[in-house]
């Protein structure tokens, strides 16, 4: 199976829980024999501390013939390559590449899109086969938590095949909120038991 991740937030290096959570679930599935893409931002190099947590985190930075775009880097992370872009005018033409491309079975987009532009964009070139990871109900486009609510955003994740909550709280609110039931898959962040 081939898994495309989508997200608006740095992979490169990750920054915050949503970020690495998606790189657990990712991880796991890569080592299950998936092929494991991300689409994401960039953080600028001269950026206080990216070089030594690159470094520290062993991030295998590679040149991408098939990126072939300016402003893309292209880095791999254990099994799963990783394209980042800091416009995210650049972003939204690489998730379309990708897709195009790399023709995945799935494409995840993460909450971490503040205007679910690449959401839209996902539910667009791969109606289906999208699946929205709901972490953070501060960036959901609905609901009384919601910074910035969306109704465009709001029917794009509405369309999504599925959608993933981290806890049966944000499941709940989302049912509460757009009348889908989630399903609940808590990130393993703190690895396999037995702890």
């Amino acid at each position: 199976m081939r898994v495309l991740l989508a997200a608006n937030a740095s992979y490169v290096p990750p920054r915050g829980g949503a970020t690495r959570s998606n790189l657990v679930w990712l991880e796991s599935l890569a080592r299950a024999g998936h092929e494991c893409r991300v689409v994401s931002a960039e953080l600028p190099h001269e950026k206080s501390g990216k070089s030594k947590q690159i470094r520290d985190e062993e991030i295998e930075v590679v040149p991408e013939r098939e990126a072939g775009a300016e402003g893309v880097t292209a880095v791999r992370r254990g099994q799963i390559r990783v394209y980042a872009a800091a416009e995210p005018h650049r972003r939204t033409r690489l998730l379309n590449d990708q897709i195009e491309r790399f023709h995945p079975d799935w494409v995840l987009v993460s909450s971490e899109d503040l205007g679910q532009v690449l959401l839209g964009e996902a539910v667009r070139r791969a109606p289906g086969r999208v699946v929205y990871l709901a972490h953070t109900p501060q960036l959901f486009p609905f609901g009384p938590a919601s910074w910035n609510p969306n109704p465009d955003g709001t029917r794009s994740v509405q369309e999504c095949a599925g959608v993933v909550a981290i806890g049966r709280h944000t499941a709940d609110y989302i049912e509460r909120q757009i009348g889908r039931r989630p399903a609940v898959i808590h990130p393993p962040v703190y690895g396999s038991p037995p702890f």
